[in-house]
């Protein structure tokens, strides 16, 4: 095995991982509605995940672990998505604030700044403004 197939396999793991604490907040209500579904399908194309190892995914809750990216843009953009599926169907509830801020902590962030970008995230994602942008506010 190459270093490149090695590195392709750890990156698709950490994608798998991604998706799935994205379906785990989608689920934090109990099902799957129809913004959420797009949400998560769009996202899955994005990480080169198909809509079978989707669905796989969401039968299988539970298989990864939070896989957390090294790179900081990476990490606020895995913190990003989560914000937009939480927001997605427009109920914000007590176990999807609390995953969240779980998976901020798996991904690396203290629990100060952890409340910090939970905030100015949410404001960034009401106030329509793009993960560039919102990531180029966060680091200055």
């Amino acid at each position: 095995m190459s270093i490149s197939d090695a590195f392709q396999g750890g990156q698709q793991t950490r994608n798998h991982s991604h998706l799935e604490n994205l379906v785990e907040v989608a689920l934090t209500d109990g099902q799957i509605v129809g913004e959420e579904r797009e949400l998560l399908e769009k996202f899955a194309r994005r990480l080169s995940i198909s809509n079978e190892q989707l669905d796989s995914i969401i039968k299988n809750i539970g298989k990864h672990a939070i896989n957390p990216p090294t790179d900081r843009e990476d990490r606020y953009k895995r913190f990003f998505r989560l914000i937009q599926m939480m927001l997605s169907d427009g109920i914000i509830g007590e176990k999807q604030d609390k995953l969240i801020h779980r998976f901020a902590i798996g991904l690396g962030y203290s629990e100060e700044r952890t409340e910090e970008l939970y905030t100015q995230t949410i404001e960034f994602i009401n106030n329509k403004v793009d993960f560039e942008d919102a990531f180029e506010k966060i680091t200055h």
